[in-house]
Order: structure tokens, then C-alpha cells, then sequence
């Protein structure tokens, strides 16, 4: 009678492997992380801040933007800033700049006005090349007969 000889596969062999290389990456982690901790508790001391705190403050400070402020009444109140109104002596203004070649963002910045309203002057004025008429009919008019 043949005796059975206890084999080990293959599979066996590298599910092991896998199940050591996953206890030794956990280890890694762990490591990793009490160094990272080790390091950030040091951090303030050696930026030469008392505490955590002071060095946050510190960040937050220099990380700072600059904010457009609106007035305290219009923001408690809630009400949107007025219609600024174009007298006939600042469209003239406008229509002098544009009629110089100075670019329509330029002009509303100049006269702190929106791009719509320069767009606006500047088509009343008769500052703008009007499109001439398509004269190819349209694909659906086509379609339609």
C-alpha cells in the first residue's frame, strides 16, 4: 500500500507569504505613524512656538486672503448695492475711451463700472460691427421643404 506524503501546495506557500508580508506592512504602518506623531508634537519647538496653538495661530496669519468688505448696513440689512446710474458726462467718457482703442475691461475698471454696462454704451453708440444676415438657409429650414 502506498503511504501518503503530506504536501505542502503551492498556494499554501504563497498565502503564507502574503499573511507575513501583511503582519510586516501593519508593523510598518504603526511605526510610521508613532514617528509622524513623535515629529508633529515636536514641530512647534522647533519652529520656536511655546505650543500648538501658537503655531496654528501663526499659519492661519499668514495664510490670510484678502476679503472684499461690504458695509456693516447693507449686510445686516440685506439689501443689494444701488444701480449705479451712466450720467450723459461719464457715457461720453466711455465712448472717448473706446473710440481710443482702449479695451472695454480696461474702461470699466477706470470707471468702476461692470464689462456688461461698457458692452452696453458701447452698442448704443454704434461702436460695434453689426453681423451681416446668413445667407445660407438654416439645416432645419432646409429639412422642413
Amino acid at each position: 500500500m502506498k503511504t501518503r506524503v503530506n504536501r505542502i501546495s503551492p498556494v499554501s506557500v504563497k498565502l503564507a507569504e502574503i499573511s507575513a508580508l501583511e503582519s510586516k506592512l501593519t508593523a510598518l504602518r504603526n511605526e510610521a505613524s508613532e514617528t509622524l506623531t513623535a515629529t508633529l508634537r515636536g514641530l512647534p519647538a522647533s519652529l520656536g512656538y511655546d505650543n500648538a496653538d501658537s503655531l496654528i495661530k501663526a499659519i492661519r496669519a499668514a495664510n490670510k486672503t484678502k476679503t472684499r468688505k461690504v458695509k456693516a448696513s447693507r449686510k445686516a440689512s440685506g439689501a443689494r448695492k444701488a444701480r449705479a446710474s451712466i450720467t450723459p458726462e461719464k457715457r461720453a467718457a466711455i465712448i472717448a475711451d473706446l473710440t481710443a482703442k482702449m479695451a472695454p475691461l480696461d474702461v470699466a475698471t477706470k470707471h468702476e463700472i461692470s464689462l456688461a454696462t461698457v458692452q452696453n454704451v458701447k452698442k448704443a453708440a454704434g461702436l460695434v460691427k453689426v453681423r451681416k444676415a446668413d445667407a445660407t438657409p438654416a439645416p432645419a429650414a432646409v429639412a422642413a421643404s
